[in-house]
């Protein structure tokens, strides 16, 4: 006779997907034992397990094909059960628990076969565990606790020879029966809208993991537990008792602040589990009801905590009210309008009361067991022994994503949270603590251990003059068709300087500097500071109205201009520079150094906020000091050649134009428009032995596309040469990291990071092929030489280690601020409070020390963003596009998609090809569109 089939339900189609997405595994097996103490007779304690499986037909059900896509069930005829025993008597605890530990991870022969297991254990005379296994699609944590009290009720009644026939349990079918009823009802529908306008929008997705395998990650997990101090778990016993609140409440809200700290997010969902059985008749029922739900906060930092608890409650219970919806419906859904939805849970918690219970002639209790496989990167397990008063918490971990030591540190974050708030209820959150003496001490004085290397010069061109005395013969500029040594680039830039001098430029005077790359930028820009002024870079490319701005800001009173350029309407006096000029000029000899330490040296003009670029002014000392630390961290030699392939009005071109000087190297001056051809810079690195090099991270990733077409030879001999290439400007991915590595093993890779306003880099990280292999991001390092980094919340307080705040950068590199910007710069250089009589840079970056002393860069606290390494202020389009005649209404946002962001503008009142053209002549390239899209009208 052929058996009847049912389809699953929805929280048994859950479990059904997650067997599919770790098959052969433990993923959806559910251990658990119920322990007895006291005299149990085993036979009746069998027949007992007998009755209750033929009463409770889900212990029943097999799983067939079926015809679809998915399996079905049908109730399979009841045979006695055998019970096996395993006599641990005499066997050490260790052995006991690896058994245990063994068979719970054997997984489920799934098609036409039990789907429960039982074994009897005894563990001594007194004491006899009975011990259960059961796949989750017919049974959940709430039945685990069911079967154990209904087989006590059973064998009791054994015991005292009752009649057993009156003994009924409630049947699943009837449920399945009842679903069906529900998905055609208004019940559903209300329910749907709850989760419908709850998640109009989504939160973004969160993780804490520290290291990720780039692959389908492995569910494959491990638990490390805690038990909480006499005086913690009391003090948590008081909080909740005088406040009114549950214990999962109060570490559910300690956990939003937890993951809001360590992510710098605010809207958080974290998951939680609910029985879903809404009638008397269900919650008797055994079965798989339970539903993992999330629970969506805003974890506001202005709110006081004990408030924020009470929120969190509110919020459980009002998601209690919609359990009933099924969440694999509610995913779907939310798909279907954000196609890229990652997992909404990605962190769970929930709660466990136990105890151990009385029963005639002995007492007993239910307990749990590890299957070895978490769903979520993270699921934490508050467990409440009722009658002891210990309250323990299992952290279960994927094991792909974090180390035991990670989740040390998240336990040490949460554990201080729920101890300071418990004791301070009415605190603010943001002034909630979660570091102690000793980790703000480490985090400020070992993390920022580096040495300040004292400049053998104190001003740039003083490094220069000091190098060239030092080695007049060797080669220092190097272009396609020639070559200056340090005695004829000297003797250049001082006849340069003499004319400039002439012109009235002394200490303090600001030049602008109008050059392609060329020698006659570098003679420029060496001859102004030589003559004791300070430069101003104008890149050519620049619209004339830019650099006009940028002249007249700075105050500039000389333009120093390479032959055919000019800036028309620029009010001072334009001198042209050319070698061909200089190798004329008659008169030799050094001008007088005016220059010292504290003198400006450049002043290089960032993205504004306001809608016009602003300017950084930057010293000698600090630039001095910097390539001195670049030279003690990354030794140059006399053979090295760098190549100068940025943008001089970018700021890594300081070290570029400057840093070589120290060693006796020399700079390459890669030909105009060749940095946007691999090709091109592949053979002019080969041909001309470049050893170190700067790309911004979107451009590694052209010139390793651009290698891998070359042979093998090409790309040895390139490593051969190439020692070193710096990444900065904008974040590195590890897989971009992982593919240099690959194609260029002998080269060493840099990730740099630093604001114009700490002069170009304040931290630096050494690629590591083996350690970058798990990482989701790679640091941007250790403070450089003379530097100091901090992470501080929004208060100013130190945050400990894996948590996020925002970076301030201290130390010998710190500008001197904004050009003509004096409420600026004292908003964004401020009192150093560590170290008195300093300043210290507010870099808007948001950041995280990692437990090895390394900073992550995690994005920013405002609108600013990152366009192929330059620093962009959406506001400043916004504001240009807005100057355009007819146009009503512009908005300007950033998308990064395959690691590479762009910007798009929204345009109301004029054709986006017109906004694009008259936007050009107001706005360099790199700020420029990727797109305009026009709008007819906008979003409330």
């Amino acid at each position: 006779m052929k058996n009847t089939v049912y389809s699953l339900t929805h929280a048994q189609r859950r479990v059904w997907f997650t067997e599919l997405l770790e098959p052969g595994t433990s993923i959806c097996n559910l251990a658990a034992c119920v322990k007895f103490r006291g005299n149990i007779d085993f036979d009746v304690l069998r027949r007992a397990l007998d009755f209750s499986i033929l009463q409770n037909d889900s212990l029943r059900f097999q799983l067939t094909e079926g015809d679809g896509s998915e399996p079905q069930l049908y109730l399979a005829g009841h045979r006695p059960i055998s019970l096996e025993t395993v006599d641990f008597t005499h066997i050490d605890q260790s052995e006991r628990d690896a058994w245990i530990d063994k068979q719970t991870r054997v997984p489920f022969k799934l098609f036409h076969s039990p789907l429960y297991h039982f074994t009897l254990l005894v563990m001594s005379d007194e004491e006899v565990w009975l011990y259960s296994k059961f796949h989750h699609i017919i049974m959940d944590g709430i039945s685990l606790n069911l079967l154990g009290n209904q087989l006590i009720e059973i064998y009791q009644k054994i015991m005292r020879s009752e009649d057993l026939a009156e003994h009924q349990s409630p049947s699943y079918l009837s449920y399945m029966e009842k679903e069906q009823q529900y998905l055609q009802s208004s019940r559903f529908q209300k329910d749907r809208s709850f989760w419908t306008e709850t998640y109009r929008t989504v939160p973004e997705h969160l993780s804490l993991a520290e290291r990720t395998s780039h692959l389908r990650q492995s569910t494959a997990a491990s638990r490390d537990t805690i038990t909480l101090s006499h005086s913690l778990e009391q003090s948590i016993r008081r909080f909740c008792k005088d406040h009114n609140v549950s214990i999962i409440s109060l570490f559910m809200a300690s956990l939003y602040i937890c993951i809001s700290r360590l992510t710098a997010k605010k809207d958080i969902a974290i998951g939680t589990y609910y029985g879903n059985r809404g009638s008397r008749l269900e919650k008797d029922m055994l079965g798989m009801f339970v539903s993992t739900l999330p629970i969506r906060m805003t974890a506001d930092p202005d709110a006081e905590f004990l408030s924020f608890v009470r929120s969190v409650g509110k919020q459980q219970l009002s998601v209690m009210r919609h359990q009933k919806y099924p969440y694999n419906l509610f995913v779907n859904e939310l798909r279907q309008i954000h196609h890229d939805l990652q997992n909404i849970i990605g962190i769970s918690m929930q709660y466990q009361p136990l105890a151990w219970r009385q029963a005639e002639g002995f007492d007993y209790e239910t307990a749990m067991f590890f299957s070895g496989h978490t769903a979520n990167e993270l699921s934490i397990l508050i467990k409440e022994r009722t009658d002891t008063g210990l309250i323990e918490l299992n952290f279960d971990y994927q094991s792909a994503l974090f180390t035991k030591t990670s989740i040390k540190r998240i336990q040490t974050h949460l554990l201080t949270i729920v101890e300071n708030a418990v004791r301070n209820p009415n605190r603010l959150i943001r002034h909630i603590d979660m570091a102690d003496e000793k980790e703000k001490k480490r985090v400020l004085t070992a993390f920022n251990r580096t040495e300040t290397v004292e400049p053998p010069a104190p001003t740039l061109h003083g490094l220069f003059t000091r190098r060239a005395a030092l080695s007049p013969h060797r080669p220092a500029l190097r272009f396609p068709d020639g070559m200056l040594t340090y005695a004829e680039l000297d003797q250049y830039t001082d006849r340069l300087a003499v004319r400039l001098r002439q012109k009235g430029v002394r200490k303090e005077s600001v030049v602008g500097v109008l050059a392609e790359r060329s020698p006659e930028m570098a003679v420029s820009v060496l001859a102004v500071l030589k003559a004791g002024g300070a430069y101003v870079p104008l890149d050519p490319e620049y619209p004339e109205d830019r650099l006009r701005y940028m002249l007249e800001d700075s105050g500039a009173c000389l333009l120093l201009a390479q032959p055919g350029l000019s800036v028309s309407g620029f009010s001072g006096e334009t001198l042209e520079a050319s070698l061909s000029s200089l190798t004329s000029e008659t008169e030799t000899g050094a001008v007088s150094d005016e220059a010292d330490a504290d003198s400006l040296a450049y002043i290089i003009y960032t993205s504004g906020s306001t809608g016009t670029p602003k300017g950084v002014a930057v010293e000698h000392r600090q630039a001095a000091a910097f390539l001195s630390g670049m030279q003690g961290q990354f030794p140059l030699t006399e053979e090295d050649i760098i190549v100068l392939k940025s943008s001089f009005s970018f700021d890594a071109s300081i070290w570029q134009l400057f840093w070589w000087t120290i060693s006796g190297a020399s700079v390459y001056l890669l030909p105009a428009g060749w940095e946007k051809d691999p090709v091109r810079m592949i053979e002019a690195f080969s041909s001309e032995k470049v050893t170190t090099a700067h790309f911004i991270p979107a451009m590694v990733n052209s010139f390793l596309d651009a290698l891998e077409t070359e042979p093998a030879e090409t790309r040895a001999r390139l490593g051969r040469t190439l020692t070193r290439v710096f990444a900065g400007g904008e974040a590195l991915s590890p897989l971009t990291a992982a593919r240099f590595a690959d194609l260029l093993p002998e080269t060493m890779l840099i990730h740099g990071y630093g604001p114009t306003e700490a002069t170009v880099d304040a931290a630096f990280y050494v690629c590591d092929r083996k350690q970058d292999s798990g990482r989701t991001r790679l640091p941007i390092g250790k403070p450089v030489p003379g530097a100091r980094l901090y992470v501080l919340d929004s208060g100013g307080t130190i945050q400990p280690a894996g948590v996020a705040g925002e970076l301030y950068i201290a130390g010998t590199g710190v500008a001197r601020g904004y050009l003509n910007r004096p409420e600026l710069t004292k908003e964004r250089f401020v009192v150093d409070p560590f170290y008195p009589g300093e300043r210290m840079y507010q870099t808007g970056d948001i950041a995280r020390w990692t437990e090895d002393g390394l900073v992550e860069w995690l994005g920013r606290s405002d609108g600013q963003v990152k366009v192929r390494g330059y620093r962009i202020e959406p506001g400043e389009i916004e504001a240009a596009i807005r100057r355009i005649d007819g146009i009503r209404e512009a908005a300007v946002t950033a998308r990064t998609e395959h690691g590479e962001t762009a910007l798009y503008a929204y345009i109301e009142g004029r054709k986006s090809d017109d906004v694009r053209a008259e936007l050009a002549t107001r706005l360099p390239a790199y700020m420029m569109p990727a797109q305009f899209i026009e709008m007819s009208e906008w979003p409330v």
